[in-house]
């Protein structure tokens, strides 16, 4: 094979590399607005705020990551997760809508399984045991972490987005991950005080509401 036939070859190779790479890039930050969209509407539906249209055109609209190949195994235990605190807020409903969301909910945890359990700090009865329930939220802290990562490559940036999510979401595991971390940084000698006085803050404020 002469040198330019080879250059050829390697250019080619390298081109189809550079694609696959950004289609991979694209799918993730797809998904990570997908996934904060269906936050956004959980956080709705708890404050007691009707979200049935809404999520009806969100499970239409991402209907694709129902395919086998289209979500990895940490993705679809995050869609689980979601969809499955949603189901408890439609069952008892017998309006014609209510029952349609409650089915189609019902179907995609099929499919993409019945997501983790969500941590719970206020029943001293569990569904699981204690060491159980630590385990699935360490799973869920994992997929979550594994996310957080591919948005941004440094601890001090994910820590960050932590701090943002527990001070916008009730679940407590966010605290806890942001508590993990700024131990963690505290051990290597990073200087954590602010990061310690915002999370304080979002603690007092949750206690507070």
């Amino acid at each position: 094979m002469n040198p330019e036939s080879t250059i050829s070859r390697l250019e080619n190779q390298l081109d189809a590399l550079l694609v696959g790479l950004i289609d991979r890039r694209k799918d993730q930050v797809d998904f990570l607005i997908g996934l904060n969209r269906l936050d956004d509407i959980l956080l709705e539906q708890q404050a007691g705020r009707d979200q049935t249209e809404q999520l009806g055109m969100f499970l239409g609209r991402y209907q694709t990551w129902l395919d086998s190949d289209k979500l990895k195994n940490g993705q679809r235990a995050r869609v689980s997760t979601l969809l499955s605190e949603f189901l408890p807020l439609y069952i008892g409903r017998d309006d014609l809508e209510g029952i349609k969301i409650s089915d189609e909910i019902r179907q995609w945890l099929r499919v993409l399984g019945n997501g983790s359990v969500k941590l719970t700090v206020k029943s001293s009865v569990n569904q699981g045991s204690l060491s159980d329930n630590y385990r699935a939220l360490l799973k869920r802290e994992h997929d979550e972490l594994e996310m957080l990562f591919e948005r941004s490559d440094h601890l001090l940036g994910v820590l960050d987005d932590l701090l943002k999510s527990a001070e916008a979401k009730p679940d407590l595991m966010y605290q806890h991950m942001a508590a993990s971390i700024i131990y963690y940084l505290r051990l290597d000698g990073y200087k954590i005080d602010p990061y310690i006085e915002r999370l304080r803050k979002i603690k007092k404020d949750r206690e507070r509401s």
